[in-house]
């Protein structure tokens, strides 16, 4: 995160991550529904976004998790896919809260 705010400045930083829950709710929402179906495309595509916000931003965590459900929908095992999904709210909510911690006047509003 440091990095990121060297190279692109706290305000942009800032920015980026008050807006970040609400890029990310359309590609969440699309994820929970194709969940439901199990439909692994549009999973897949769902966390393929997720990702690029994820590792754009420098959040690893979510990035690699992210990385994994569209893995995991390539390779086509359902039960991977369903099982790390069920790990990305948690996952979603753990990373605001941290950047709330690191940068609290530049916080996240979900």
């Amino acid at each position: 995160m440091r990095l990121l705010i060297d190279s692109l400045g706290a305000a942009k930083v800032g920015q980026l991550i008050s807006e970040l829950p609400q890029h990310a709710r359309p590609h969440r929402d699309r994820l929970a529904a194709a969940r439901f179906d199990m439909d692994l495309d549009q999973i897949r595509a769902a966390a393929h976004a997720l990702a690029g916000m994820a590792a754009n931003l420098g959040l690893t965590a979510l990035a690699d998790l992210t990385g994994a459900i569209e893995e995991a929908c390539r390779a086509g095992h359902r039960a991977e896919a369903a099982s790390l999904c069920e790990q990305l709210d948690a996952s979603f909510e753990d990373v605001l809260a941290r950047i709330e911690a690191f940068c609290p006047d530049r916080s996240a509003s979900t």
